[in-house]
C-alpha cells in the first residue's frame, strides 16, 4: 500500500465526482476548437473545427488521419448521408463534399457570403443548409448547386432537419424556431415564449423531436414541430449537441464539460462523469463507443479502444480523506500505478502537474489562487482514472 498525501492549505472539499469515468480524455492532435463529430454508418469517426481541422479515424479515436482538403476557415457542422458520401457546413457560404468517407473534400460556393451553421440530408441528392444571417439554402442534386430560400429571420440559424422532402425544422438564436411544410418555400415561425438560444435539432421519428437549448433545457415535440414542451435536464450549463444511441436513449452536451443521458425518452436525466470541465460543441454515439468534442481539442470518449483502458471496468484505487484544512489521498497501488495528478481549474486548464513517482508528499499551499480546482489522478499508462472538485478559498 503505497500512500499520496497532499498538502493543501485552506481547502474545502465541495463536490464530489465519481471515480470511475463514463467519458475519459482521448487526444485528438489538435489544440483548435472542435465543433462538430459525426459517426458513419461503418464506425469511421470524423471531427471537425476552427481553422480547417478535419480529420478520421478507423480506430475508435486511438489515432487521427487528417483529410485531404483546401480549405482553412472554420468548419461547424458534419453530416453524412451514407458511409461513403458527407457534407460539412464551412463558413464564409461554402460546404464541403466527399464521396469516399472523408478521406478526402472538394469544396462548394453556396452563393452566399455568411457563415453556414448547419447542413442536413434527407437523401444523396435533398438536403438543406442554414446560415449565421437567417439563410436557409436548399439543394435537390446532391450539393453541386444550392438555391437560397426566404425564411423570414435574420437571426443566427444553428441547425436544420430534414424530417421528409416536404418538412423541415430549423433552429437558432433568441428562441428561433422555424418550419416548413412544402419543401422550403414558405417558412412560419413557431412560438415558444421564450427567447433562449436554441443549438440543435433532431428528430426520432416523423412526429418525435427534440432541441437542446440554454441552461439546461431540452425540448420535445410529439406533432413534428409544430409545439413544443422544454424539459430540464438537471443542469444549468447551456446544451449544445444532442445524440441518440436509440429512440428513448438521448444524450445531451454542453458547457463546463457537461454531458446528460436519458433513457426514457427525455422524461428524466442524469449527470454523466466526464473528465474535462472544456466546453462540449458537439457528441455523436452509436451502440459500442460515443465521442463528445469541444475546446481545445477536446474530445470525451465512452466505449473501448485498442489503446485505451475500458474505464467502467476499474476499480477505484484512492481514499479521500478531508482532516480540517489539509486534504489527503491514499492511493492502493497493487490495484493501479498511480504516477501523477494533474490539477485543472474551472475553464479546464492545466494549472499544475505533479510527478508521484518521486514524491509521496507534496504542498502545494499558495500555489494555486482561490477559485474552483478539480484534480485528476493518472495511471502509468497515461489514463485518468479518478476526478474530484474542490474550491480554494
Amino acid at each position: 500500500m503505497k500512500s499520496f498525501t497532499l498538502i493543501l492549505l485552506a481547502i474545502v472539499l465541495t463536490a464530489h465526482i465519481p471515480a470511475i469515468a463514463q467519458w475519459t480524455s482521448i487526444a485528438s492532435g489538435t489544440s483548435q476548437v472542435l465543433k462538430s463529430t459525426f459517426i458513419t454508418s461503418n464506425n469511421r469517426i470524423v471531427i471537425a473545427g476552427e481553422t480547417g481541422v478535419l480529420k478520421y479515424s478507423d480506430n475508435s479515436g486511438t489515432t487521427w488521419t487528417d483529410a485531404t482538403k483546401t480549405f482553412t476557415d472554420d468548419i461547424n457542422e458534419i453530416h453524412f448521408v451514407n458511409a461513403s458520401i458527407g457534407f460539412v457546413a464551412a463558413d464564409d457560404g461554402f460546404i464541403l463534399r466527399t464521396m469516399d468517407a472523408g478521406a478526402t473534400w472538394t469544396t462548394v460556393s453556396t452563393g452566399i457570403a455568411s457563415n453556414i451553421e448547419s447542413v442536413h440530408f434527407l437523401n444523396v441528392s435533398t438536403g438543406m443548409a442554414v446560415g449565421r444571417s437567417g439563410e436557409v439554402l436548399k439543394t435537390i442534386d446532391g450539393g453541386t448547386n444550392w438555391t437560397l430560400q426566404s425564411s423570414g429571420s435574420t437571426q443566427r440559424l444553428e441547425d436544420v432537419y430534414m424530417i421528409d422532402a416536404n418538412t423541415a425544422i430549423v433552429v437558432g438564436r433568441s428562441g428561433t424556431i422555424l418550419k416548413t411544410n412544402n419543401g422550403g418555400s414558405t417558412w412560419n415561425p413557431i412560438t415558444t415564449g421564450v427567447a433562449m438560444d436554441f443549438n440543435d435539432v433532431h428528430f426520432t421519428s416523423a412526429t418525435v423531436g427534440y432541441a437542446a437549448s440554454e441552461v439546461g433545457y431540452v425540448w420535445n415535440t410529439a406533432d413534428a414541430g409544430t409545439s413544443w414542451n422544454s424539459i430540464s435536464t438537471g443542469t444549468t450549463s447551456d446544451l449544445k449537441g444532442l445524440a441518440f444511441k436509440s429512440a428513448s436513449e438521448i444524450y445531451a452536451c454542453g458547457e463546463m464539460g457537461v454531458i446528460m443521458r436519458s433513457t426514457d425518452a427525455g422524461i428524466s436525466w442524469t449527470t454523466q462523469t466526464t473528465t474535462t470541465l472544456r466546453e462540449l460543441e458537439d457528441i455523436a454515439i452509436n451502440s459500442t463507443m460515443g465521442f463528445s468534442v469541444g475546446n481545445l481539442g477536446e474530445i470525451q470518449f465512452q466505449g473501448t479502444t485498442s489503446g485505451i483502458n475500458d474505464q467502467n471496468s476499474m476499480i477505484d484505487p484512492c481514499v479521500l480523506i478531508n482532516n480540517n484544512s489539509e486534504l489527503s489521498l491514499s492511493c492502493d497501488n497493487a490495484q493501479v500505478d498511480i504516477t501523477r495528478i494533474k490539477f485543472f481549474d474551472i475553464l479546464g486548464k492545466n494549472v499544475k502537474d505533479l510527478d508521484l513517482r518521486s514524491n509521496s508528499e507534496v504542498n502545494i499551499s499558495g500555489s494555486l489562487r482561490p477559485g474552483i480546482y478539480f484534480y485528476q489522478l493518472i495511471t502509468a499508462d497515461g489514463q485518468a482514472i479518478n476526478s474530484r472538485k474542490f474550491v480554494i478559498n
